[in-house]
């Protein structure tokens, strides 16, 4: 059967959520502990449902009916810069498919689907971080390394009472 992709809408929420919990717990070797995955469960469906379709666009493969890859395009409207003259930028997030899928192309067919759609929604650029799994398909997409990192990427992290977190 022949895959299609679509946009996901806030139906299709609980399939983002577990996705994302699923991306996490192959991303670093070690799974979320169960807090982290009780947390996730907790937060995400609010997050998705406040920025499906105005800043975040999720994107899924599905094989008869059946979702079987995922991947989103967060967008931001940033002040001009030289390198991105109408402000719109794009991230790609979570790109995600379940051992049982890959090698089928469905990573590929979604990211020239999700570059498609950033073209004719006037994003400038996509930014990404690659994981060494994805390095090829993103490159092969054209993708490069930015080699004008002049600025050293940095991080404040803040708890709830917004106290600062070493």
């Amino acid at each position: 059967m022949k895959p299609s992709i679509r946009l996901a809408t806030k139906e299709d929420i609980p399939f983002l959520v577990e996705s994302r919990i699923a991306f996490f717990n192959e991303l670093w070797g070690e799974p979320l502990t169960e807090a982290q995955q009780a947390e996730a469960r907790q937060l995400l469906p609010a997050q998705f449902e406040h920025a499906l379709g105005e800043t975040l666009f999720c994107f899924l493969v599905e094989v008869g009916n059946k979702p079987v890859s995922m991947g989103c395009l967060a967008t931001q409207q940033k002040l001009y810069h030289p390198n991105l003259p109408k402000g719109r930028a794009g991230k790609l997030l979570n790109f995600y498919t379940p051992p049982q899928h890959r090698r089928e192309g469905h990573a590929r067919l979604l990211m020239g689907h999700i570059i498609e759609f950033a073209k004719t929604h006037q994003i400038g650029a996509i930014s990404l971080n690659a994981t060494s799994m994805a390095r090829e398909l993103y490159k092969d997409a054209g993708f490069i390394p930015d080699p004008a990192q002049i600025h050293l990427p940095m991080t404040l992290k803040l708890d709830e009472d917004g106290q600062t977190v070493n």
